[in-house]
């Protein structure tokens, strides 16, 4: 019984004192873990890590990041146009893509360099931080090809914020395209803040070199110029008791259409095949003033004129305020054409009337006539008539021969009168016939030049028409 108790009372001796030396060994451990972890995190975080916790610490991106909210803070924005992508007159819409850089002043995210290991800018993700409400009022469609969780903004120690977004846009831009394809277009674009007014938000535009590298050359459009101005603007509130006043920067974007490809595939072809058309009505290629393989080219022409035509009108821009300039032009080579082709068909049937009714010619006309041309057709009929004549002759001499004596009388002078008719009718034929052929040489050679002087005129006033509708009016 006694060696029971005794051995009890060991173990309870045991237990107790490894109690004892569990709890202080605790106490120990306890009072060097804020040591040994303080050690491990000056350890294992960099400069720019502690800078990151000292920032973020009760950072609120919700809030202007202002120590005084009063104030108004100043934002600096310069859109810079990388590249048009389409203009779309029918949509009345304009697509490029834009680099938007904006620069602010975040005091809530200013430190000492010198406690930080020299650290002067640090790179944070922009969802992280405030970030201004600007953007384009006219945008109908905003892509951002970067996310905003990866897109970095640049800190400097001094709270400078920097940020680039690389956006997609389509704004609405109004087009005036009746001086197609010379047309210049201004598309205006007002950038401000949606929700702070000009006592929260000022804007300020910066110029940059950044339009100047990033840019990218347009096959049908050339940027002209891309200019802001500042303005105020007070939108009526939402609430009868006060009115908003809002700052806003309006950029003019103003670009023109690269002409080339419509001057050298439209323009110089239709102008050319109008041309030949009235080389083709009145140039006086043939000498017995035939004009029906004249209407044919005329017809024919003017069908290839009507055929471009239809083609040009599926590429121009369609609007309201009225036909473009390259569709005028066309429409007016189509008229041009068909006047010549009308006027053309007049004197082919003016000619045949002069010819069929055998009127006389003008004095001077048939003056200029001989002067031009001798009398060929004269010389040549009475070369005939002298042939004709000596086989006459010779055939009644020789019924006057010796070896015809035995021959009447009578029967002589009757051939001889016969002989005598025809010659005499032959010789009225080949008259008239001289007469109807210098006649028509008169009227051929009259409407010869009634076709030069056509032709020159409608070649004139067609260079003219060219001339003014593609070097004056775009110049006006």
């Amino acid at each position: 019984m006694l060696t029971v108790t005794c051995f009890i009372l060991s173990l309870l001796l045991i237990n107790y004192c490894s109690a004892n030396l569990f709890v202080n060994e605790t106490e120990v451990e306890a009072e060097d873990a804020p040591r040994i972890t303080t050690d491990a995190r000056k350890q294992k975080f960099t400069h720019e890590q502690r800078l990151y916790h000292a920032l973020f610490a009760g950072y609120n991106k919700h809030l202007r990041p202002l120590r005084n909210p009063n104030k108004a803070l100043k934002v600096y924005i310069n859109p810079s146009i990388s590249g048009i992508i389409k203009a779309d007159e029918l949509d009345q819409s304009l697509k490029f893509f834009q680099w938007f850089p904006m620069i602010w002043r975040d005091e809530l995210l200013a430190w000492s360099p010198s406690k930080f290991g020299g650290l002067q800018f640090i790179m944070i993700p922009s969802n992280l931080i405030w970030l201004p409400d600007i953007f384009a009022f006219t945008t109908m469609e905003a892509i951002e090809t970067m996310p905003m969780e990866k897109t970095y903004a640049r800190v400097d120690y001094e709270g400078n914020v920097t940020i680039v977004k690389h956006q997609f846009l389509t704004v609405r831009c109004q087009y005036h395209i009746l001086l197609f394809p010379f047309d210049v277009q201004q598309c205006r674009m007002p950038f401000g803040s949606w929700a702070y007014t000009t006592e929260q938000i000022e804007l300020e535009a910066f110029e940059s070199r950044l339009a100047q590298q990033i840019f990218e050359e347009n096959s049908e459009w050339e940027i002209v110029s891309f200019t802001a101005r500042k303005e105020s603007v007070t939108y009526e509130s939402f609430s009868t008791i006060i009115n908003r006043t809002f700052q806003e920067l309006h950029y003019d974007l103003v670009f023109k259409r690269k002409p080339t490809f419509y001057i050298y595939m439209i323009v110089v072809p239709c102008s050319i095949i109008v041309n030949i058309c009235l080389l083709g009505l009145f140039a006086p290629f043939n000498t017995n003033g035939d004009r029906q393989e004249k209407l044919t080219l005329g017809l024919t022409t003017l069908l290839t004129v009507a055929v471009l035509l239809h083609i040009v009108s599926g590429q121009m821009p369609k609007s309201a305020e009225g036909l473009p300039l390259l569709g005028k032009f066309i429409l007016v080579e189509l008229i041009v054409c068909a006047t010549a082709l009308a006027v053309s068909v007049l004197l082919m049937y003016g000619h045949r009337q002069v010819i069929k009714r055998r009127w006389v010619a003008p004095n001077f006309v048939r003056t200029y006539a001989n002067y031009l041309k001798p009398h060929r057709v004269l010389e040549e009929s009475s070369h005939l008539l002298e042939e004709r004549s000596q086989v006459d002759l010779s055939e009644v001499q020789f019924n006057n021969s010796p070896k015809n004596d035995h021959q009447h009388t009578f029967t002589q002078i009757t051939l001889l009168k016969t002989y005598i008719a025809h010659v005499t009718a032959m010789k009225k034929q080949l008259l008239r016939f001289q007469e109807d052929t210098t006649l028509h040489e008169v009227w051929n050679i009259a409407f010869e030049w009634i076709d030069m002087i056509l032709l020159g005129t409608f070649l004139s006033v067609n260079l003219l028409l060219t001339y003014i509708m593609f070097v004056m009016v775009p110049a006006a």
